[in-house]
């Protein structure tokens, strides 16, 4: 690993302007503990980061990188995280893979006491003139042309929250003419939602995952079906979402493969990456080819009612084989947990929490497009 002065990380869309990279590095010594990228910023302590600061311990100046403009370690601080790591025999960081950007700034911060150093107008958001790396989005090559038709919709929700977030969904993004479902403990005629005959539970929803997904390939296998979808989304009662936007990234995937889009998290890895596994986060929407659900209710079972449904469906997709792709469109969070400048970089596709904040202008502020009431027949 020390065979290189710097090293360079950059995400798929990242595009790199070495001649001004290398200009740029020249001002710093390799040999010295370097950390050079794009500096984001909490303005608060957030569950997606563990509330780190909540103790009043944390640095009110730590910066982590956005990783879609890149970010470079000096070789002395590569080779000192590596030895540090090999040589750890203390836990470092939680069990949960959050927000690996976070995670890796802190992890350089404690193991090595460096701090990202900031240079936005270097590590740009944008293409402009002196960037050495700057995000530009490559459109996908489309698989082919979705419409609402290809998509069903099961909401995860209980009596309790019928009068309270069902509301907000129905007349948000679910004003349009979708194929949607509201999978709740009981019947209840006029929403309508479907009895699942799982009672509530507090947290976990294993079970009534499941019974969604079984739910879908039934209307998959259904004879008298005239409908034949593709692809299954599966949000919560307190999920808002983008379906124009969800609609063009699942264009450009095969529904016959085996793939879960959403924003990925992990459990239990190790850092040699030999244990742990990937699980598509519940809150911020999971997608679920047409394939991939069959996968899973052909093989996979909820150790109780209550296990957490997200975490069951990683283990059994590393298990099954089945790819769980992250898209950073998805949020299992509000936007005010994450960085104003993180959030400008893509559209957003979902938001997970109605706690303290008003569904509706986040929805119309991050979510909605103009042309969503035209683009439901258009679609």
């Amino acid at each position: 690993l020390t065979t290189s002065d710097w090293y360079v990380f950059v995400e798929c869309d990242s595009a790199v302007n070495a001649s001004v990279l290398f200009d740029f590095l020249k001002d710093f010594v390799p040999g010295r503990k370097i950390f050079l990228g794009r500096g984001l910023r909490d303005e608060s302590p957030t569950i997606i980061h563990h509330f780190y600061g909540f103790d009043h311990e944390a640095d009110d100046d730590f910066l982590f990188p956005d990783f879609a403009s890149g970010f470079v370690l000096s070789k002395e601080l590569l080779t000192k995280l590596a030895l540090a790591l090999d040589t750890s025999t203390s836990k470092v960081g939680s069990s949960f893979a959050i927000d690996a950007k976070h995670e890796l700034a802190l992890m350089i911060s404690k193991l090595c006491k460096a701090k990202l150093s900031s240079f936005p107008d270097r590590f740009c958001i944008r293409k402009n003139e002196g960037c050495a790396i700057f995000y530009e989005e490559t459109p996908c090559a489309k698989e082919t042309s979705l419409t609402t038709e290809d998509l069903f919709i099961g909401v995860k929700t209980y009596s309790g929250f019928h009068n309270v977030r069902l509301p907000v969904i129905k007349r948000t993004w679910a004003a349009s003419d979708l194929s949607i479902a509201f999978f709740s403990d009981i019947a209840n005629y006029v929403i309508p939602t479907i009895a699942t005959g799982v009672a509530n539970t507090e947290r976990g929803h294993c079970a009534k995952t499941l019974v969604i997904l079984k739910h879908f390939v039934n209307l998959l296998d259904g004879h008298d079906s005239s409908q034949k979808f593709s692809w299954l989304l599966i949000a919560d009662d307190d999920t808002l979402i983008s379906i124009a936007r969800l609609l063009r990234i699942l264009s450009c995937y095969d529904s016959n493969e085996k793939v879960i889009i959403g924003e990925r998290y992990g459990f239990g890895f190790s850092s040699s990456g030999t244990t742990g596994y990937d699980y598509p986060t519940g809150g911020a929407g999971m997608v679920f080819s047409s394939t991939a659900a069959r996968t899973i209710v052909s093989d996979c079972e909820c150790p109780s009612d209550d296990s957490p449904d997200d975490m069951i469906i990683g283990m059994c997709s590393r298990r099954l084989g089945i790819n769980i792709i992250h898209n950073a469109a998805f949020h299992q969070a509000r936007p005010v947990d994450y960085p104003a400048p993180y959030l400008k970089r893509l559209s957003p596709i979902s938001f997970h929490k109605f706690d303290d904040i008003d569904p509706y202008e986040v929805y119309m502020e991050y979510l909605f497009e103009p042309s969503d009431r035209r683009r439901k027949t258009e679609l």
